[in-house]
């Protein structure tokens, strides 16, 4: 797996709609210890 490295555009239920730098739009969601950490948040521009 590869990173990629992208703006959080939008996000509900878990599930993040992303913006590239190559102008491509994905929708992620966090995986393993950072979905399990409560501290670990996203918001719109991270």
């Amino acid at each position: 797996m590869s990173e990629l490295h992208a703006v959080v555009l939008s996000g509900t239920g878990g599930v993040w709609s992303v913006h590239t730098a190559a102008g491509e739009t994905h929708e992620a969601s966090m995986r393993g210890r950072l979905k399990q950490d409560g501290t670990a948040k996203l918001a719109v521009g991270d």
